[in-house]
């Protein structure tokens, strides 16, 4: 038997004291609300599945929904001693066991976007959304790249730790540099740490940017709207560099295939408004969604027939 598979074993789980009822394929993008994109021949059964199409390669698959946007330990990372903490993935759990009762009437139904409770619960979702990413990683280790080139051409004391000022909000602060060798040689365990904790930390400074948009959502009568696994868009048209809280950043977010989420700044506009989708599909949404996939797009139906809309409506751009 293979060292892995004795690692993953439930008697080597049970001498860590590992919980064996958590779940080691922690997914980005929650089951209840993949579930909303099932096909129409799997929507009531037991086993849900979605059309995946891969923006590389492969042909359309039809996968379960347990599948896909899933990663093992995602949030659980063992530490160099074999034991995992599951502080971060119990609250994104029990965040999802409470959005996940009241998101069919989210994604189905005309609620009041005004209502604080509705904006705060829909807005915490989100933010988790954006926070929780694989591709968030790979972010965290590139700053991290970045700050040990900076700080390496530094002065160094007899430590060889850097020393030195930088500015930040106008104040010129001295760099601690205490743990610099630390710092440096950080391994992937001390990423992946520093992901978790930024969801943690993070997400209710997301959800408050969230919660000061102006919210509307567009409808449609057919479910024609696809996600993928990297369901939230911002754009801003007028900047090249933007955040979330940046004046003119437009974030689109699926709700349902009939239901799409728009966080704007228009507040010359009605906020809390419900928009009939004014072209026959949902080709200008899916066009963005598709192009900012982070690996899949998800479909309740065939992607052939949604590339197929993407590309005329491409073609009606061009004229």
């Amino acid at each position: 038997m293979c060292h892995r598979c004795v690692a993953a074993s439930p008697i080597a789980k049970s001498i860590r004291g590992e919980d064996l009822s958590k779940s080691v394929k922690q997914h980005w993008v929650p089951q209840f609300y993949l579930k909303e994109f099932s096909t129409p021949e799997t929507r009531d059964a037991k086993m849900k599945k979605v059309w995946a199409f891969h923006r590389e390669k492969g042909d359309p698959l039809l996968v379960n929904v347990e599948d896909i946007a899933a990663q093992r330990h995602l949030y659980t990372p063992a530490c160099p001693e074999g034991k995992r903490d599951w502080k971060t993935d119990d609250k994104l759990t029990d965040l999802e066991e409470l959005i996940s009762k009241v998101w069919p009437t989210i994604a189905h139904d005309y609620v009041n976007l005004s209502d604080k409770h509705i904006r705060m619960a829909v807005s915490l979702f989100v933010a988790t959304l954006i926070l929780r990413h694989p591709c968030k990683i790979a972010e965290v280790k590139k700053i991290h790249d970045m700050m040990v080139s900076v700080w390496e051409k530094a002065p160094k004391d007899s430590e060889g730790r850097p020393y030195g000022s930088y500015i930040y909000e106008g104040k010129e602060y001295e760099l601690d540099s205490s743990e610099w060798h630390n710092y440096k040689n950080a391994t992937d365990y001390d990423h992946q740490i520093f992901f978790t904790s930024l969801i943690e930390s993070e997400t209710g400074v997301i959800a408050e940017l969230l919660i000061k948009k102006r919210w509307s959502v567009v409808i449609s009568e057919a479910p024609v709207f696809i996600t993928t696994d990297n369901p939230v868009i911002a754009e801003n048209q007028e900047r090249e560099r933007f955040g979330l809280g940046t004046k003119g950043t437009l974030i689109t977010f699926p709700l349902s295939p009939t239901r799409i989420l728009c966080m704007d700044d228009k507040f010359e506009e009605p906020a809390s408004q419900y928009y009939p989708l004014k072209v026959k599909n949902g080709a200008p949404f899916n066009q963005v969604q598709w192009a900012k996939a982070y690996r899949f797009m998800i479909s309740p139906r065939h992607p052939v027939n949604v590339l197929t809309e993407i590309i005329e409506y491409s073609e009606t751009l061009e004229k």
